[in-house]
């Protein structure tokens, strides 16, 4: 299998895409290719949906999940840019910082993410919300 290649500086800082490698998700986080285990990758995708769908963006997450999620980041990317990127609210609830307005510039959906529709985990009203919101994108 090929190795994916970096992501450019013009690209957004979080890219979702639908590549699959032994029983992971990979995403592009500030360039960097980032494997997450199913869970991580559905709730990262909740988050941005929380965020694009809510006043306040905070979704109610099992902190045990997220410190998963937020450590697989941080081996990536190191811890600094995950604390900037996922912001703790009250009691369990987490947020993307990214701001609504930003999302077409700062977040990006490859094409092949639909695959991930037909392994039931994204519906396709949600992808089609992500979609319309983030930057389409044909590769990296």
């Amino acid at each position: 299998m090929r190795q994916p290649r970096s992501v450019s500086v013009l690209a957004p800082a979080l890219v979702f895409t639908g590549y699959r490698i032994n029983r992971s998700h990979g995403i592009y986080l500030h360039g960097k290719f980032v494997t997450l285990p199913r869970s991580g990758l559905c709730l990262l995708i909740q988050m941005v949906l929380a965020r694009a769908n809510s006043v306040t963006g905070y979704l109610r997450a099992d902190p045990v999940a997220m410190w998963r999620l937020r450590l697989a980041l941080a081996n990536a990317v190191g811890p600094d840019r995950v604390k900037a990127l996922i912001e703790t609210g009250g009691r369990a609830e987490y947020r993307v910082t990214i701001p609504c307005a930003a999302f077409k510039t700062q977040i990006g959906v490859m094409r092949c993410f639909r695959e991930l529709v037909d392994l039931e985990m994204i519906s396709k009203k949600d992808l089609a919300r992500l979609r319309r919101r983030c930057r389409a994108m044909k590769s990296v």
